[in-house]
């Protein structure tokens, strides 16, 4: 689910530039739907902490403008789905979203010939989710 939800927020960061807070609301809506029928009303509590966990670690990047509020809103739903008993996960997925984004941006450096690239973020939020998913950590 994330994976849809992180490619439609990527395309829309790409055209437009923003990811939007109307994708945004209704991906919070669907993964706390979906987290109450799967694993019960009482686990929502830790899934927002997991959501907390990562706006707090992220923070200090969307103050250095490294990265906008979709993106650190875009993590806190990925925060949300593994909650926070699985904060090492939590702490990985970052990790390789951040690290994809380096390799990113060292791309763009090379074939563009500019200092400082302007990324997407989001792009390396799906290429995490796609390495989480197939099974990598």
């Amino acid at each position: 689910m994330f994976l849809f939800i992180s490619v439609i927020a990527a395309v829309g960061d790409i055209k437009t530039g923003k990811i939007t807070n109307q994708l945004i609301i209704v991906s919070y809506i669907l993964v706390i739907t979906v987290q109450s029928i799967q694993s019960g009303i009482h686990s929502i509590g830790f899934s927002f902490l997991g959501s907390l966990f990562v706006i707090i670690i992220l923070f200090p990047f969307f103050l250095n403008k490294t990265f906008g509020a979709g993106d650190l809103k875009l993590m806190s739903i990925a925060g949300f789905l593994f909650s926070i008993p699985a904060y090492q996960k939590i702490l990985i997925f970052i990790g390789v979203s951040i690290l994809s984004g380096a390799v990113l941006a060292l791309l763009i450096m090379c074939i563009q010939r500019r200092f400082i690239p302007k990324i997407h973020f989001s792009i390396p939020i799906v290429i995490s989710t796609v390495f989480y998913l197939g099974g990598i950590y």
